[in-house]
């Protein structure tokens, strides 16, 4: 296959030192940027294939760098993105023994963060991205906007990807009658910084489906693999005959978010069927939509099938959950989780 790699590895004097401080402790490491392009779904990796842990919570402003929750210390390899000051946007790195002597590159001996590969932006119907070997940051950005805009046939399969921090993003702040429709399929992601695919706004719709994830959420458990946050303007988005093992909760200051299928932020018809999900603390979670469906899913040797709620009281209603099988672990909370602790 046609190997991709979306990475760039910052030089030395590339990094400067913030001595301002932040919950007594200076903020430390940090990388400017002129325009936005850091978000809490990077990737930032050091020697040795070690993921550093997100702070961000998916917000991307406070330079929260030291918010070490969630049973963090200070010592702990962490990042935090942050978009506080227009033109003066920072990627922070603290924690692993870092200290103002030395920059992150010279410590670590390389660090690496992770790019976007491809951008499209408002165009490419019948779109086809296929038979590709992945890694770095996110391998294609979809995005949807203005009124009415209907994009068909976006499909992707095929795709194997390795350390990276997601492979998919599907994204619209398009208004009206748009439509985004996909199709995702076949598809084999292993040791994932956040989210396999992603998806937020209105008029997306399609199939996620026979995709295999193996280890997930390594840096931030702001979602699952599987992540969506859309609404499906009386359409739907399928995800269907997916497969997940070691999927982690309650990474980096992510409490208690983390699973394998996830749906939230007030989608709308999302249905989540016949997936398998095995070793993991949580398998499947719905929060924040409406007629949204958790039918005949299996979670094998998990501590939790899944977790229905509405955090922010959104008016949440008209789920279904049946058929489900679940088989637990040997002990509660076998695999890890988040902890509340300052």
């Amino acid at each position: 296959k046609a190997t991709v790699i979306a990475s760039w590895y910052p030089s030395t004097s590339d990094w400067a030192w913030d001595s301002d401080l932040h919950n007594g402790a200076p903020r430390g490491w940090y990388i400017g940027y002129t325009y936005n392009t850091v978000g809490w779904n990077m990737a930032v990796k050091v020697a040795n294939s070690v993921y550093a842990v997100t702070t961000n919570q998916g917000a991307v402003t406070g330079r929260n760098i030291n918010t070490t929750t969630n049973g963090m210390t200070a010592d702990t390899l962490r990042f935090d993105a942050d978009s506080t000051t227009s033109g003066a946007h920072r990627l922070y790195l603290a924690g692993g023994g870092l200290t103002q002597l030395v920059d992150p590159t010279t410590y670590f001996g390389s660090v690496e963060i992770g790019n976007t590969g491809f951008l499209i932006f408002n165009c490419g119907q019948y779109t086809v991205v296929e038979n590709l070997s992945f890694s770095g940051g996110k391998l294609l950005d979809y995005q949807l906007a203005g009124v009415d805009r209907q994009i068909l046939g976006v499909t992707a399969r095929n795709i194997e990807s390795n350390w990276s921090a997601g492979v998919i993003t599907l994204g619209s702040t398009a208004t009206g009658t748009s439509l985004m429709d996909v199709d995702i399929y076949n598809n084999d992601f292993r040791n994932l910084a956040g989210p396999g695919v992603d998806a937020y706004g209105k008029g997306i719709a399609g199939r996620i489906h026979h995709n295999n994830v193996v280890t997930g959420n390594l840096a931030s458990s702001q979602g699952g693999s599987f992540y969506i946050s859309a609404d499906s303007l009386s359409r739907s988005i399928d995800i269907e005959y997916n497969t997940g093992d070691d999927i982690r909760s309650g990474v980096g200051n992510n409490t208690y978010d983390g699973s394998f299928c996830y749906t939230e932020y007030q989608s709308t018809n999302v249905r989540m069927r016949w997936n398998f999900c095995k070793n993991s603390h949580k398998a499947y979670q719905i929060n924040n939509g409406k007629y949204c469906e958790l039918i005949g899913n299996v979670a094998w040797n998990c501590d939790v099938l899944a977790t229905c709620s509405d955090e922010g009281n959104l008016n949440t209603s008209d789920y279904r959950v049946m058929n489900n099988t679940y088989v637990g672990t040997d002990g509660m909370n076998k695999y890890p989780m988040g902890v509340d602790s300052a």
